[in-house]
């Protein structure tokens, strides 16, 4: 069954890791993955998706960007090639789309905050940014490629990332630590 689809303009090959990814078997999240998810390249966007796509991807390998079109849900997987040479590309995917499908919670708005008399909703955010990045790990974890992930990670450390979150995310993929695949997002764009 096809759940990703390349729509790529790209000098690096994606077909060969969308088949990959396309072959692990997702049954858990059938529901979310009825969801269209695209994946595409920085220089895909460029001009098509200019001020829909999020300007986190200039510093970062990757980046989900979820929007709602002709009624629709759509999951865009951006990939930034120029940042994420020598890394493995699958492990990127698979990350990305546990973002999508395990993701474990919603930032809180200043409003909510407010509402909710929350004072430290900065720090709470600061954790549930964490743990959506432990969550979404885990995802590429489940499916084979913490490994890779991990040398991933590695890669980025001295490159202007919080290295310590860094460390923390390779120490927990390292271990036996697992996380609860069942805070299936929901859509509501």
């Amino acid at each position: 069954m096809q759940y990703l689809y390349d729509d790529t303009d790209s000098s690096i090959n994606f077909a060969n890791y969308i088949q990959t990814i396309n072959a692990i078997n997702f049954e858990n999240h059938i529901e979310v993955i009825a969801d269209d998810i695209y994946v595409v390249t920085l220089r895909d966007t460029l001009g098509r998706l200019d001020g829909r796509i999020s300007s986190a991807i200039n510093n970062t390998s990757a980046i989900t960007q979820s929007l709602r079109l002709e009624g629709r849900n759509i999951h865009l997987i951006v990939i930034n090639e120029d940042l994420c040479n020598n890394m493995d590309v699958i492990s990127i995917i698979l990350h990305e789309m546990g973002h999508i499908l395990n993701e474990f919670g919603t930032l809180i708005t200043p409003m909510q905050a407010i509402q909710g008399r929350i004072i430290n909703f900065n720090e709470l955010n600061r954790e549930i940014r964490l743990n959506n990045e432990l969550s979404a790990d885990f995802y590429a974890k489940k499916h084979g490629y913490g490994d890779s992930l991990i040398a991933n990670l590695a890669m980025s450390l001295g490159r202007g990332y919080d290295d310590a979150e860094l460390r923390l995310r390779i120490e927990c993929l390292q271990s036996e630590r697992e996380f609860n695949l069942n805070h299936l997002r929901t859509h509501n764009l």
